[in-house]
């Protein structure tokens, strides 16, 4: 390593040495890249996570040459699925690659320079929290003594693998995701020196921290005063990762979070309706299948019921759905519940304070657009309508706002009209009144309700897609 002057001055212009050229999977494009590494001659090996490979740029050249993957992604040993880092041992002239977005495989792999194959070093037992596993392994040291340290972040934990071993140990954290001295929170870069001691970005804590050899806890060596701009603190500012693959593809489905921390995916749409469901388990990363609803469905809508049970209302299949279902986490069975008085798709459903679920609006697409409103009793599982609202509608939004009524904004109706209308539901008189119309016509917009209480109404379309927004 360099000895870099505490005087040292840099550069203030940089200089683009790899890529460059937009994104994409030319040889002189890069597409999304993350990790990389710096060789004593000057060469580059860059994690070129998008296009699933690992590139080589020498000083001076316009265009990368592909060492390690570059077979599209999947999980095979010349394959490689969103690398992240990437590190060139020098003692056995190979690549240490983390290969952390293989679905099923997650692992660290050896590549030989020149062969574009990998050999397992680390993880590779699917993904999980036992000392064979990992879950999303993002950044990766090798020592001198070729054990490899893993940053394995979904386990909140670095991971030290010796060569040759089946398993690894755990170096710092380890003790589930958390603020204490004993623990990481998404454990990103990582360093170690030659006494053993780990150095790890911890990051969502806005801290470094350090980890001698054998220590139970850490120290913090930089940060861990909060987020901020100030001299002595960090701001997370995240990242998006890869995680596990559904079972199906899937488009105008829904998503719920159930009452056990699993997210519910219902239905949706790939080359016809689906009935399938599906649960993610964050702890684990992993997709599974649930039990198959009764109806395969499209453009419905879910909703966690204040008992824990999901409602999944109406949508698509060859005709518009009048029928409803009801998810049970603690079985993982569907039972239909009552029908509602009119079939409808696009529709919204809002769980009230008082329990009570309110549909809205919504296409049947034999009738058009509807102007009618429902309640649905889950003590009774009947459905009865409630006050019409004054325009018929769909893809409109609806917020309940701090004073609990409802307000439901835009939409689209008969010939494409598109409204800059809004109405309140008052859940105690079970009433609709029109209020005040926004300055923009708009629908498939999003709205949202701020801190102070006020209503932000953005984008959505209108002859074209919208950038304004508004305040209500």
């Amino acid at each position: 390593m360099p000895n870099i002057p505490a005087n040292a001055r840099w550069t203030q212009n940089g200089v683009t040495i790899a890529g460059g050229n937009g994104y994409g999977d030319a040889t002189n494009q890069l597409n999304y890249p993350y990790g990389l590494f710096v060789d004593d001659d000057q060469t580059i090996v860059i994690a070129d996570q998008w296009n699933h490979q690992i590139v080589q740029w020498k000083k001076g050249d316009t265009n990368g040459k592909i060492v390690a993957g570059g077979c599209g992604q999947g999980n095979r040993l010349d394959q490689l699925n969103y690398p992240t880092d990437v590190l060139i041992d020098q003692e056995t002239d190979s690549f240490i690659i983390c290969d952390p977005r293989n679905g099923r495989v997650h692992e660290v792999r050896r590549y030989q320079i020149g062969n574009n194959k990998g050999t397992l070093v680390a993880g590779g037992n699917e993904r999980g929290s036992d000392l064979n596993q990992l879950n999303v392994p993002t950044y990766i040291f090798v020592d001198r003594q070729q054990n490899v340290y893993v940053s394995d972040e979904n386990n909140h934990r670095v991971m030290k693998w010796t060569k040759g071993a089946t398993e690894g140990i755990v170096v710092a954290g380890g003790h589930g995701q958390g603020n204490d001295l004993n623990q990481l929170y998404w454990p990103n870069g990582l360093f170690v020196d030659t006494l053993g001691t780990v150095y790890v970005a911890d990051s969502p804590n806005h801290r470094v921290m350090r980890w001698p050899k054998g220590a139970t806890h850490g120290t913090v060596v930089v940060g861990g005063n909060g987020e901020g701009q100030g001299a002595n603190q960090f701001k997370y500012l995240g990242e998006w990762l890869g995680t596990g693959y559904m079972q199906y593809a899937r488009s105008f489905h829904s998503a719920s979070l159930s009452t056990n921390g699993k997210v519910l995916v219902v239905g949706g749409y790939y080359w016809g309706a689906l009935n399938s469901t599906e649960l993610y388990d964050p702890s684990m990363g992993t997709w599974i299948l649930g039990g198959n609803m009764n109806y395969a469905r499209t453009s419905h809508t879910a909703s966690v019921l204040t008992n824990g049970k999901v409602l999944v209302t109406g949508g698509y299949f060859n005709y518009t759905l009048n029928s409803t279902e009801l998810y049970d986490p603690s079985t993982g069975t569907w039972t239909l519940t009552g029908n509602m008085t009119y079939a409808r798709d696009s529709h919204t459903a809002s769980v009230l304070t008082n329990g009570k679920v309110l549909v809205t609006r919504g296409i049947d697409y034999n009738a058009g657009a509807l102007n009618s409103s429902e309640l649905y009793d889950p003590s009774t599982g009947t459905w009865h309508l409630t006050g019409s609202m004054n325009y018929a509608r769909y893809s409109h939004t609806v917020l309940i706002l701090t004073n609990w009524k409802v307000l439901v904004t835009g939409g689209t109706g008969v010939n494409r009209f598109i409204g800059n209308s809004a109405e309140m539901y008052d859940p105690s008189t079970e009433t609709w009144t029109i209020i005040n119309s926004m300055h923009d016509g708009r629908y498939a917009h999003t709205v949202s309700i701020l801190t102070n209480g006020k209503v932000l109404v953005t984008g959505g379309f209108m002859e074209s897609a919208l950038s304004s927004s508004e305040l209500y």
